[in-house]
């Protein structure tokens, strides 16, 4: 099957011929009716039509011709390229390839082009095609290798993954580096036109008894930190221009050298009160206990509540008969009333069969009283183990529990 004509033997009544070869522009299309040039019109993407139907035994070639003379899309340092570009210009190389294919081999076989272009012609044609591919690379590179330096041993492994349009070159560069079981480094570089556009290195080094120390390094022009449970739109933490940005930000202490601003509006300063007990205690199986509770006069308008806490328990797999989980369900209380609510399931790991099936995790819970007051009150917090199928000696264990009251004026 052609790649880019058709050729027809006209019946004497048919106007309108099928094209069967893809192309990129209908300007790259054009006809000819026993070799003289025809004009004719589009009927639709894939068919032509000529005025008058061409006599019956005249040679209907209808061919495309992709020009080389200039590249088709053009490509900026801004931004990333978009596939479809990518795209255009390999097929724009494509066609043109299979074109010189074309005339090279009826010119050779005296076919129906046998009068088509001279060979310096397509030279010249192949050499404008190999200028064009020059400008277009795309290259993964992997380099892995173990090495001795001095009394150390060296183990290392770079990967690079570039591309190179016309002029511009942009390259991903993960470097990872261990020595001598003491010290490892991994890092990943961003470069764009020869130039680093950022980094992030992670490092760890051994300090014997002391364990290991590690460090993580940012080097970018501007950094997010995303919530994929916040609305579009929020960050809650943002680095740019030398300054950071919060958008909401709980601080248990602060210990500041200098408070500089423009104004402080009402309750922009709350007064927060805090109780923390780092002592466990054991809760069983839908048992609602305090875990934690403060005195404190509100301030008219709003109150917030923190609770955190860490939570752990283990249970026999064995005694353990069909599915069943394991929650933790949460109140918070202005004295007797409940004021908020909240139920977790609890992460499960380590489960054999026969074995242990354990959780450990550390919870936070904010909560809001819209309407706490003005007189001498209990904030407390209440938890439940919601436990289904599993035994009736399953417990859980609480400490590290914490509570803190803010109170903001409206």
């Amino acid at each position: 099957m052609a790649t880019s004509h058709d050729a027809v033997v006209a019946d004497g009544t048919a106007t309108q011929f099928a094209i069967s070869f893809p192309y990129l522009d209908q300007e790259h299309v054009s006809a000819t009716i026993n070799g003289e040039d025809a004009t004719f019109s589009w009927v639709d993407t894939s068919t032509v039509e000529f005025a008058s139907a061409p006599s019956a035994g005249a040679l209907v070639r209808i061919e495309r011709n992709t020009p080389i003379s200039s590249v088709l899309v053009e490509y900026t340092v801004e931004g990333a390229v978009p596939v479809e570009d990518l795209n255009q210009i390999n097929l724009q190389l494509l066609y043109a390839l299979q074109e010189t294919q074309r005339d090279l081999a009826e010119a050779v076989s005296g076919g129906p082009g046998a009068e088509g272009p001279s060979t310096a012609d397509l030279a010249a044609d192949i050499a404008a095609i190999q200028a064009a591919l020059t400008t277009l690379d795309a290259r993964v590179t992997v380099e892995e290798g173990i090495r001795a330096a001095g009394d150390l041993a060296v183990a290392e492994s770079v990967t690079e993954v570039e591309t190179t349009v016309g002029d511009h070159t942009a390259s991903i560069t993960e470097a990872m580096t261990s020595v001598d079981g003491l010290a490892a480094e991994w890092k990943l570089q961003v470069d764009v036109d020869g130039a680093p556009a950022g980094s992030v290195k992670l490092t760890g080094v051994s300090e014997g008894s002391e364990g290991a120390v590690s460090e993580l390094v940012f080097e970018v022009d501007k950094f997010k930190l995303l919530d994929p449970d916040l609305d579009a739109g929020i960050v809650p933490f943002s680095y740019e221009d030398g300054l950071i940005y919060m958008d909401d930000v709980y601080i248990r202490k602060l210990e500041a050298g200098a408070v500089v601003t423009d104004s402080l509006a009402d309750g922009a300063i709350s007064i927060v009160e805090t109780a923390y007990t780092a002592e466990a205690i054991t809760v069983a199986k839908n048992d609602a206990v305090t875990i934690q509770s403060l005195f404190v006069t509100p301030v008219d308008g709003l109150v917030r509540i923190d609770a955190a806490f860490r939570a752990y328990s283990g249970i026999n797999i064995a005694q353990v008969a069909g599915a069943g989980y394991v929650a933790i369900a949460v109140e918070c209380l202005r004295g007797t009333t409940v004021i908020g609510a909240r139920q977790i399931s609890l992460p499960i790991r380590n489960l054999t069969t026969g074995g242990q099936l354990t959780f450990d995790g550390f919870f936070n819970f904010p909560f809001l009283d819209t309407n706490p007051g003005t007189s001498l009150t209990t904030y407390s917090v209440r938890v439940t183990p919601v436990v289904n199928v599993f035994p009736e000696a399953v417990t859980v264990v609480f400490l590290n529990r914490h509570l803190a009251i803010t109170n903001t004026k409206k």
